[in-house]
């Protein structure tokens, strides 16, 4: 009996410093999309969401010449992970994977893309206003969105006396259509202007 009872808790033992120090892999490989290639020196910030509480930064990195990037974290009672992926001059990224989807026993692939950046400057001047009911509009229908340096999928509008510029950040390699039109006259088109990496196209709607 005395074996018996030294052997149950020797083994619960065993189990419980396993079950403690069990573990999180998360790695990947960050890509380039626009140069086709892996892409060395990203920096990359691992946050957790405890139960309950707000996401907190808990380990850091960079990718390494090869692209790639590990993490290992505890298995703590957390609801998801959080990584944000940024270089300089390339749109900033993210994954959130939930605690549920993490496994113990294999690797978390967190690989993705990044792109570079390039913008497009909108040069806008009414050299001849005739009152301040002057009206030129300017329709965007393609080029990214959805960032802080993006211009919205749609309409913008400009009055009067206007001498303005109106900057478009954009996918590297890649196109920004739009429409134009200056009301109650002849001036109106469509135009496309294609960005490389890391440039800035200007365009000039001079009325």
């Amino acid at each position: 009996m005395r074996i018996l009872f030294i052997l149950f808790f020797g083994t619960l033992g065993v189990f419980s410093c396993n079950k403690k120090d069990l573990k999180f892999t998360i790695n990947g490989v960050v890509s380039d999309v626009t140069f086709n290639a892996v892409a060395d020196g990203v920096q990359i910030r691992l946050y957790v969401t405890p139960l309950g509480e707000a996401k907190k930064l808990a380990a850091s990195t960079s990718t390494g010449s090869d692209g790639s990037f590990e993490f290992v974290i505890d298995r703590d009672r957390i609801e998801q992970v959080e990584l944000e992926y940024r270089k300089e001059n390339y749109f900033d990224e993210s994954v959130i994977i939930n605690f549920s989807d993490l496994q113990v026993n294999e690797d978390n692939d967190a690989s993705l893309s990044i792109t570079a950046k390039s913008w497009v400057r909108f040069n806008v001047r009414n050299q001849s206003p005739s009152s301040a009911s002057d009206e030129f509009k300017l329709f965007k229908y393609t080029g990214k969105e959805g960032c802080s340096e993006c211009c919205p999928i749609g309409y913008s509008f400009y009055y009067g006396a206007v001498d303005t510029a109106v900057i478009c950040a954009n996918n590297a390699n890649s196109y920004t259509s739009f429409y134009y039109w200056v009301i109650n006259t002849q001036i109106n088109g469509q135009d496309s202007v294609y960005t490389t990496p890391f440039d800035t196209v200007e365009y000039n709607f001079v009325y």
